[in-house]
């Protein structure tokens, strides 16, 4: 059992006996629960569902867009393609998903999407395989990607998990290619050619694996306003700074880190490295190789005269959360940081935004192992003209009856009750909406309130409110985190509440 005395400074942790799933779905997708305490964010999450433990016979993947009020505004599945990237290309107004056929290295590929989410250009990686796990879009208005590429190494006087290093191994590169607004190729950069697998880490599986020596996972890439390439290499603990050239310029982490970390004991097996406008370098910490499994949300200084990194910003979960991969981290603004935790099972939650003193926002659970690789929030003045909702129109029909209405002209409709025709008429109180056929997936429609005695009403808000959670005792314990029957007089006693919230009390005396 976690000490509670950990968290006596706690005001509020994550408590989650049960999955509630709170929001509409069309049948045949994974629901979710979605729950806010904010009214301070307006947008969209985009994020990829998936069931981990997905077969071809039993095979889930999908994409969807929820907005803030955690409304399924968009969203596409497939029994045969898998989703691992979702993303709003701001600059270009264009979305993108990377796909492959039942897994990430079977028949891999870039789509970009208009915004009628039609596809507008497939991106393949030149004179090498296509990886599926980031793609960005250049201030230029062209795009970078990972690619894979196989070299063989003698590794023979290198030790491996305790396991000595084998003659011609295959060695797996993960790399980047840079294509212009009219995606001709402008950049490749090979892994191989510039890091020895000797700076994997222990602890990370297939390293001993001659045939498949997965060294060089990238799991991000981004890019500076001078040109710069910025990628994170999981299995070697380190982010990596690349010059328009392809030379190393820095590492920061693992076995040849170019800085100290002078506050921080640093991260390990991260994922999404990001840099930021100030010249800070932000990422997810899944701390697989680190003595604390508390995964996290990172952001370092750095000082490249002393040669040191320094942690300014550190987001992480009340309740102490370990992912052991995927995720990532993103600041929405200076009041709002998103957690997205990736390979994670119940009952942890899938996605948390947290405040500045890292107390819940915002929380979205998906049924248990279903887990999304990547989560990013995006401003709803971005999509402007983008994703236009259609409306249900609601009409009286006999007593106690309503007719619900979706607009004409669409050759695919799925009402939240099962329905699939364009009018449905219901006989029972309750929220409905419809999807019709948008591009490859389903758009939806703004939700509706019935009340076949009364009225229809739009749904605007679902905004929970913390002091109204239904709160009661759940458990007593004393300073050392033991379970105890009743406050105890003249000691400290932690008081946990059904709602999550945590009490220090004083030592009482009668």
């Amino acid at each position: 059992m976690k000490k509670l005395f950990l968290l006596l400074l706690a005001l509020n942790v994550f408590v989650l006996s049960s999955q509630n799933f709170n929001q509409l779905v069309p049948s045949g997708i994974y629901p979710y629960e979605f729950n806010s305490y904010t009214n301070d964010l307006e947008g969209y999450y985009l994020t990829t569902p998936v069931f981990i433990n997905n077969t071809p016979a039993n095979f889930l993947s999908a994409a969807y867009i929820i907005d803030n009020n955690g409304d399924l505004i968009w969203y596409t599945a497939s029994d045969y393609l898998f989703l691992l990237d979702f993303k709003f290309l701001v600059k270009n107004k264009k979305f993108s998903i990377t796909k492959s056929d039942l897994n990430i290295y079977n028949n891999p590929r870039y789509h970009i999407y208009n915004k009628s989410f039609d596809i507008q250009d497939s991106i393949f990686a030149v004179n090498a395989k296509v990886d599926i796990h980031d793609i960005i879009e250049t201030k230029e208005g062209g795009y970078v990607i990972n690619t894979q590429r196989d070299s063989l190494f003698d590794l023979t006087g290198y030790t491996f998990n305790g396991q000595p290093g084998k003659p011609n191994t295959v060695c797996i590169g993960t790399g980047i290619q840079e294509f212009d607004s009219n995606l001709n190729l402008i950049f490749d950069w090979n892994p191989n050619d510039y890091i020895h697998p000797s700076e994997v880490v222990d602890g990370y599986p297939g390293s001993t694996d001659s045939a498949h020596f997965d060294y060089a996972h990238i799991n991000s890439v981004d890019k500076d306003t001078l040109g710069n390439y910025y990628i994170s290499m999981r299995h070697t603990n380190c982010v990596y700074k690349i010059s328009p050239t392809g030379n190393i310029i820095w590492r920061l982490g693992g076995k040849l880190s170019d800085f100290t970390f002078v506050n921080d004991s640093g991260f390990s097996g991260q994922h999404d490295a990001r840099i930021k406008a100030n010249g800070n370098i932000s990422l997810f910490d899944n701390t697989n190789t680190s003595t604390l499994k508390e995964s996290r949300g990172v952001e370092y200084a750095l000082d490249t005269i002393n040669w040191t990194a320094s942690l300014v910003k550190e987001t992480k979960s009340l309740d102490s959360i370990y992912a052991m991969a995927m995720g990532n981290y993103q600041q929405i603004n200076s009041n709002a940081y998103l957690l997205n935790y990736g390979f994670l099972y119940r009952p942890s939650p899938s996605i948390l935004v947290l405040d500045d003193a890292n107390l819940e926002e915002v929380s979205i659970v998906f049924p248990d192992s279903v887990v999304s690789y990547r989560t990013r929030f995006y401003e709803k003045s971005w999509f402007e003209n983008i994703l236009v909702q259609p409306k249900v129109v609601c009409a009286d029909s006999t007593s106690f009856q309503k007719r619900l209405i979706a607009p004409s002209g669409y050759d695919k409709y799925i009402w939240s009750n099962g329905d699939t025709t364009q009018e449905i008429t219901v006989n029972q109180s309750g929220d409905y909406k419809f999807w019709v056929n948008f591009g490859e997936g389903m758009l939806g429609s703004k939700t509706i309130s019935v009340d076949v005695m009364l009225s229809c009403q739009q749904i605007t808000s679902v905004l929970n409110t913390k002091q109204e959670k239904t709160e009661e005792v759940q458990a007593i314990y004393n300073v050392l985190g033991e379970k105890i029957p009743a406050l105890e007089k003249g000691k400290v006693n932690i008081i946990q509440y059904t709602s999550g919230r945590i009490e220090r009390t004083l030592p009482i005396t009668q």
